[in-house]
């Protein structure tokens, strides 16, 4: 039977030409059964190869929520997968991956054997490759990692398997000259000293150790909601926290998953992430999100969530948020100096980096991208200090319905504009056309004229694009020419060389790019944009992305296209 499957798939697919075949043997399968299933594969001269493991199941993945989504309901057991069933995959399917790979090798010597299943350190690979696999396929370690730290990753376990090897080939008795390994410890990588023998006995050397709370559900309590229009609601969720309680408050830009039981789950990014105390102790979590009324679980949450009585579960946060002007993360989490793709550059602290005298910074949103500006403002005023009169807003609709937090961004900013296509709010036009307006009316952000003494002492502008993708691809133009002549003037006109982050404006302009997410982690890839996992490469990437994107007119996905859930490409 399993002969007559590969043959069968193999000419379902049409193929004209013999390509190398590697099923994927089940863990499920009992000794023997498995045994007859390789001995008749292996007959067949196109298999090269097994894949032994990957996944154990399929299996519900239940956990505990309330009956209906209600507050006053009791709790009950819910399936968190979308499609019912699915494979369970890390730790748990170690021991039959390797079982499998014992038997495969027995049974096939001379073929290759794809071990996969729980792999996350160095004592890992090597008891795989002493069962019998000759490549080592790792996934669920990789849970949360940019594509930054999954090179840090692969070369650390690379790293202490050649270490690993040296000490076995070295004569009987001698003892092992200390190394150096690094150990993985997200969200980064470290260097520390350890013993050669220390690589396969001690489980700690390069091992991702995944934060508990990495993909856990939190129920959330909908304790407000107000209807912008009949499409686009702002809905406030509350939960009580006991005093002491360890949360991660989120970063302007990033994102959380949102979860409806029976009816999916969906990314937002907030617009107000607050931690309230009270009188007795604990303390209010709040988070508010914008949400439009799109699809089957932003439906249910705009129409039929109850105050008082409905609940969410959310997990989160993820993804990379907006940065100052400096480089760091707004929320002062990562410090990071972009010098190429964003995240790829080393570490340093603020007192390192040189900063010009003042920065003005200019957010441009619309749609439900406004939401997350509100905390990046709120961010950079109340808790970062940047004065009102250094903070510009810029928000755009089709229409004055569809405008929201134009009261609540004056708090943090001296110039809010609206812009609507129809005229009835605000500027009439795109949100573009007002931002091109006022850089260009502005004299105070227009390019330095004359000579001045120090290029530090002209304003730098910095700017922070959220919205729909065709609309952040006009506003970057416009945000280049801007700068363009400002590069320009400092290059001709000033006495001192003009700053590094006017040479390429890459931390002077930010995007956050919405993709179709399923995982939210980094793992399923449905959310890729040039290669890159908006879910943890992003959202928010920098102008060096984005420029390259826009100028590759053959594979450039910024501003053309996206995939839907199915990952078809569309365009925008």
């Amino acid at each position: 039977e399993a002969a007559l499957a590969v043959e069968n798939a193999v000419a379902a697919l049409g193929l004209t030409r013999e390509i190398p075949i590697v099923p994927k043997l089940s863990p499920n399968l009992d000794e023997a059964t498995l045994r007859d299933v390789v001995a008749s594969l292996i007959a067949i001269k196109t298999v090269k190869g097994f894949t032994a493991g990957n996944t154990y199941g399929p299996m519900e993945n239940r956990v505990e929520v309330r009956s209906n989504a209600h507050m006053s309901e009791a709790k009950v057991l819910a399936n968190v997968l979308s499609k019912g069933r699915g494979g369970q995959s890390g730790p748990v399917m170690k021991a039959p991956a390797l079982e499998l790979c014992r038997i495969v090798k027995s049974l096939a010597p001379a073929a290759e054997v794809i071990g996969m299943g729980g792999i996350a350190s160095v004592e890992d690979c090597l008891q795989f490759r002493e069962a019998g696999a000759t490549v080592l396929g790792v996934g669920s370690a990789l849970i949360g990692l940019d594509t930054r730290k999954c090179r840090e990753y692969f070369a650390t376990l690379l790293h202490g398997l050649e270490r690993a090897e040296q000490s076995e080939q070295q004569p009987s008795g001698c003892e092992g000259k200390s190394g150096t390994t690094v150990v993985v410890d997200p969200p980064g990588a470290t260097e520390a000293s350890t013993s050669a023998k220390d690589h396969v006995s001690d489980s700690r050397v390069f091992k991702r150790v995944h934060p508990m709370s990495l993909m856990k559900h939190e129920e959330f309590l909908v304790a407000e909601k107000k209807m912008i229009n009949p499409k686009l609601a702002l809905i406030t969720f509350e939960r009580s926290l006991a005093t002491g309680s360890n949360i991660a408050l989120y970063d302007p830009g990033q994102f959380l998953e949102l979860w409806v039981p029976e009816l999916g789950e969906k990314p937002f990014a907030p617009s107000i992430v607050a931690l309230t105390p009270k009188e007795d102790g604990t303390s209010t979590y709040t988070i508010e999100l914008a949400v439009g009324d799109v699809g089957k679980l932003s439906h249910h949450l705009v129409n039929d969530t109850k105050v008082g009585e409905s609940v969410v579960y959310i997990r989160g946060p993820y993804g990379k948020g907006f940065s100052d002007d400096a480089g760091h993360s707004v929320g002062d989490v990562h410090v990071t100096w972009p010098q190429g793709e964003r995240g790829s550059a080393e570490t340093c602290p603020p007192s390192e980096v040189q900063q010009p005298a003042e920065y003005t910074h200019i957010l441009v949103g619309g749609g439900t991208g406004i939401a997350p500006l509100l905390l990046l403002a709120k961010r950079l005023h109340a808790d970062q200090g940047v004065s009102k009169d250094r903070i510009a807003v810029f928000l755009g609709g089709r229409s004055a319905e569809n405008l929201y937090y134009e009261e609540e961004f004056k708090a943090y900013s001296a110039v809010v504009v609206s812009a609507t296509n129809d005229g009835s709010a605000g500027v009439k036009g795109f949100v573009t056309t007002a931002l091109e307006e006022y850089l260009g009316c502005n004299p105070s952000l227009a390019a330095p004229r004359g000579r001045v003494e120090a290029a530090t002492k002209v304003p730098m502008l910095k700017f922070y694009n959220c919205g729909p993708e065709i609309m952040m691809v006009n506003a970057v133009k416009a945000q280049e020419r801007v700068l363009q002549a400002r590069k320009n003037a400092f290059l001709t006109q000033t006495a001192d060389p003009a700053p590094q982050e006017l040479l390429s404006f890459m931390p002077l302009i930010e995007c956050s790019i919405e993709r179709y997410m399923k995982c939210g982690v980094g793992l399923c890839g449905v959310c890729s944009c040039d290669g890159y996992r908006t879910c943890v490469d992003g959202p928010v990437f920098n102008y060096d992305f984005v420029k390259r994107s826009m100028q590759d007119e053959e594979k450039g996905m910024f501003g053309r296209v996206h995939r839907n859930k199915c990952t078809q490409l569309l365009e925008w």
